[in-house]
């Protein structure tokens, strides 16, 4: 026995390094990324103007919403690339890839015929856009839509990588696009009819680095090399598996749009730019916890179909914690001065944009915690279950914002319903899979949720005092930001890590000081 927990040690140990290297991958990206994908929103909202700009965000959002579904597509793939590489059996990883491939490009093709069939009576009949620019949206939206087609073929080959764990690639990936966008964004300016060409190009920018990472995986991977072959069963277990995958994915579309097109029709496309707008920082954000999310999402895939469902649970609840940390040290300096960070990014700051900002921010902090609970339940028996009654409940952001926006009340204030309505789903995955994993909703709240919690609150308050003490200007944000970082760091440290988790950070310090002092670092 204490040589068996000495092995599981070992390869946790060696899981654990993986985990860390591929999320340092992850991160490289993010904040190249991040920083690229901030500076083209300014130019872009420049060259388009805020009306053109809030059009773009509300039709082609609507395109957009479907790229939800690559994320199902993805997670379908790569669970059952995973599963097949747990069991040794680069037979069954190829048959899968062969399956997910032919299945996705017949969903593509239906895609275009739906998208296009119902494109325009969409634009004209539902949303409120100025009637000189219609016909430039209909346009933009059927643009999206041929280039969404072409873009859901992508998610089997981002799936081998990420089973793989190339962390690495798919870096990569997110630096090429992010790099393409810029070179649309200083296009737009130079060239004409600049609302239909920024759609156009930035749809050549999402699917040329993909052609890019498809042939990565047919060079390194041999299960990338598609079979003439096709199973019923296995094809029907994909099936259901990613039907449950595209529930999920749907019932986030069918919120998203409703909220989006709710703002267009009761405040107008200024406040669909604002929200946009957001979107870009927002993003940016919470990208590094699915970057996070990303690492961890195959070693609890792997631990649990394995049998060491106690080191699944365990990887679950840390990274729901660690991924929300993350938003809270980057997002509350960006809450606390959000009115500075848009005068200074921004030439011309849509209405609501500073309130949509900082609410978005504390939104992500929550919504990310259900993103390890989710790859926990895709490994478990009770998908089904979780898909038809956690997801559902979702949905009722839906009445809550129209009853909202109906009563007079601003347009951010959906955010709150949006809030609580995610965490009661986040508490009902864990209900639903406690008698699998041993888990249930008292843990996640004691042992997540509330550390969470303090965490934000504190960090919110000493962010609040601490922003009066700096001045105004580009320098004093840059001072705050590096200051609150500290603070944040140090609040987490205090109040959101267990005695284990303190001991393993004062350990990594002390050797890291002591390589220092003794001129080796």
């Amino acid at each position: 026995m204490a040589q068996e927990n000495a092995s599981n040690n070992v390869n946790h140990a060696g899981d654990n390094k993986r985990i860390a290297r591929n999320t340092l991958f992850l991160y490289i990206r993010l904040f190249i990324t991040m920083g690229i994908t901030v500076y083209t929103s300014r130019i872009v909202l420049e060259a388009l103007g805020v009306v053109d700009y809030g059009i773009y965000n509300v039709v082609a959002g609507i395109s957009y919403s479907f790229f939800f579904f690559t994320v199902a597509l993805t997670t379908t793939t790569q669970r059952f690339l995973s599963m097949a590489e747990a069991k040794g059996d680069a037979v069954q990883m190829r048959r899968v890839f062969s399956i997910c491939l032919y299945t996705f490009t017949a969903l593509s093709v239906l895609v275009l015929i739906v998208g296009f069939s119902a494109g325009d009576w969409l634009v004209r009949r539902f949303l409120s856009i100025p009637e000189d620019r219609v016909s430039d949206a209909v346009m933009v939206l059927f643009t999206t839509v041929a280039g969404l087609s072409i873009y859901l073929i992508s998610p089997v080959y981002e799936a081998v990588l990420i089973a793989r764990e190339d962390m690495k690639s798919f870096a990569y990936l997110g630096i090429m696009e992010a790099v393409a966008k810029l070179c649309v964004a200083y296009l737009v300016i130079i060239l004409p009819h600049k609302l239909i060409m920024f759609s156009v190009l930035t749809i050549l920018a999402l699917v040329v680095p993909r052609l890019y990472i498809a042939h990565i995986c047919y060079k390194r991977y041999p299960e990338s090399h598609p079979l003439q072959y096709w199973s019923w069963k296995m094809a029907r277990e994909i099936f259901v598996f990613s039907g449950l995958n595209i529930y999920i994915s749907v019932t986030w579309v069918v919120v998203e749009q409703f909220v989006n097109i709710a703002i267009n029709i009761f405040f107008g496309a200024a406040v669909n730019a604002a929200r946009g707008v957001t979107a870009y920082v927002n993003n940016a954000i919470a990208n590094l916890c699915l970057n996070f999310s990303s690492a961890t999402r195959p070693q609890i895939i792997k631990s649990f179909t394995s049998g060491e469902r106690d080191y699944a649970v365990t990887l679950t609840l840390a990274s729901s914690r660690y991924s929300s940390y993350l938003v809270t040290v980057l997002g509350v300096p960006i809450i606390c001065s959000a009115g500075l960070v848009l005068r200074i990014w921004l030439t011309e700051i849509p209405p609501y944009t500073e309130p949509l900002l900082q609410l978005a921010l504390v939104w992500t902090c929550f919504n990310v915690l259900h993103n390890p609970i989710s790859d926990l339940a895709r490994a478990t028996s009770q998908m089904r279950k979780i898909a038809l009654i956690a997801n559902s409940i979702y949905l009722l952001v839906i009445p809550g914002t129209y009853f909202l926006f109906k009563a007079g009340l601003p347009p951010m204030a959906f955010y709150p319903v949006q809030i609580f309505i995610r965490v009661l789903v986040v508490l009902a995955m864990y209900h639903i899979i406690r008698n699998v994993t041993g888990v249930g909703t008292g843990s996640f709240i004691v042992r997540v949720l509330l550390p969470v919690s303090l965490v934000l609150s504190v960090d919110y308050m000493a962010g609040h005092l601490l922003y009066k003490f700096f001045a105004q200007n580009l320098w004093g944000l840059i001072a705050f930001c590096m200051i609150m970082v500290i603070v944040g760091s140090v609040i987490t440290y205090v109040l959101g890590l267990n005695v284990e988790e303190k001991r393993f950070v004062n350990k990594k310090v002390t050797s890291m000081l002591n390589k220092c002092f003794s001129g080796k670092c």
